[in-house]
């Protein structure tokens, strides 16, 4: 068993209770998140790899860009890029699914601008929120992500039972935390302006 630190938002001021629990090591479907890992050093590892990068514009190839089951055909790793022009405003009030690959390789998901609402369905993403609009990250039963909030932004996260979420934030980075009962959440970094609660499913 190893021993790490999960934030537990418990008090009903907003603010979180920390304390120690065992836990069994955890990787995320082959890729795991060292003790000492940071928001660039995981970033720039998956990049490493190799991506195959898409650009999306509009609703529908978002929603296919970020559909990924089979994953890319020569072992590289699908980035998307999400910038503020990829939607029109009308786009941003309904869900994309974040489906990563089958094989266990992670989807990149770099959220450069805009006002995304995503919701990682299965597989592993790996989530760089780096927009000024703020945006909102879903976590499903099954799936697992990790999300790096860069400084001075904004992302919400909620994790729903059953998922898996390593939480990274930067500088004066903040958000609201929905944890659910039954998931695991690790949160490293500047949590001082993050806030949640637990909730039971």
């Amino acid at each position: 068993m190893t021993s790490f630190e999960v934030q537990h938002p418990r008090a009903t001021d907003g603010t979180f209770a920390t304390k120690d629990q065992g836990a069994p090591e955890v990787s995320l479907n082959g890729w795991p998140v060292a003790e000492a890992a940071t928001r660039s050093s995981i970033w720039s590892d998956a990049l490493e790899r190799g991506t195959a990068d898409r650009a999306p514009v509009g609703s529908a190839q978002t929603a296919a860009a970020l559909r990924n089951t089979r994953g890319e055909a020569d072992g590289a790793v699908r980035r998307v890029i999400l910038r503020a022009d990829t939607l029109g405003q009308r786009s941003t009030t309904r869900d994309f699914d974040v489906v990563g690959p089958s094989d266990g390789r992670p989807i990149l998901v770099d959220v450069r601008g805009g006002m995304f609402r995503l919701k990682v369905t299965s597989g592993h993403a790996i989530v760089r929120a780096d927009s000024g609009h703020g945006n909102v990250v879903t976590v499903s039963d099954g799936a697992t992500a990790t999300v790096l909030v860069e400084n001075d932004r904004k992302m919400s996260l909620r994790a729903e039972h059953g998922s898996v979420v390593d939480l990274f934030a930067g500088v004066d980075a903040r958000g609201y935390q929905h944890v659910e009962e039954g998931a695991l959440v690790t949160a490293r970094g500047h949590l001082e302006r993050m806030s949640g609660d637990f909730t039971t499913a």
